[in-house]
């Protein structure tokens, strides 16, 4: 767990969805449907299972999120706790908050992703977590645009962020995620609305606007 340190000052505790010992499938359906936090900076890893496994290059965004994911993989167990034992400073100037991020970031933490899983875990039973990944990965551009800025460059990213939220990924999101699913349909079908309500959360939430 963490205690997060909105814009405007305000301190709330947040951990992951998920606590306790998570068995390997377990832990690597709950990275990608996103009830494990997605940070590094919040877990304590065993080094052999960073053993030829680095982080994929030329992403900004999503990199630790996908990675965890494939460390998850490599381990025995993962043992999930709710103890905040590091604080998380929102600021308008990070990599998260402070730019228009590019769906590129997606694209290249999947990709690498892929190629460090085994087989099963992308499709099959598992199908439908890893479509969640990709739609959560999608709705995360599209809010960090939504806050970023408002102009052409934001636009042409949620344009891009709309059209990758196909039927099928987010009929398969639904399966492990309806929450997910309905706001991604409602981005790519209401954009308005949806900048509209997410400014509001965004404000109220992480002190951002």
């Amino acid at each position: 767990g963490h205690f997060m340190v909105a814009k405007d000052g305000g301190t709330k505790k947040r951990a992951s969805k998920r606590l306790g010992r998570l068995e390997t499938s377990e832990a690597v359906v709950a990275g990608m449907t996103g009830t494990l936090t997605p940070f590094p900076w919040d877990k304590l890893y065993r080094r052999s299972l960073f053993d030829g496994l680095r982080y994929p290059v030329g992403a900004h965004r999503f990199e630790d999120m996908t990675m965890n994911v494939a460390l998850y993989a490599r381990s025995r167990a993962v043992l999930v706790i709710d103890e905040p034992l590091h604080r998380y400073y929102v600021s308008g100037g990070s990599l998260t908050w402070g730019r228009v991020p590019s769906t590129d970031d997606t694209d290249i933490s999947l990709k690498h992703l892929r190629s460090n899983l085994e087989t099963k875990y992308v499709s099959g039973r598992f199908a439908p977590a890893f479509a969640c990944m990709q739609t959560l990965t999608t709705m995360l551009v599209a809010q960090s645009a939504i806050v970023a800025e408002r102009g052409p460059a934001a636009d042409e990213v949620l344009r891009t962020c709309r059209a990758k939220l196909r039927l099928g990924n987010l009929t398969a999101t639904a399966r492990v995620s309806p929450v997910l699913a309905v706001a991604g349909m409602v981005l790519k079908v209401a954009p308005a609305a949806f900048a509209w309500l997410y400014r509001r959360y965004a404000v109220k939430t992480y002190g951002m606007g």
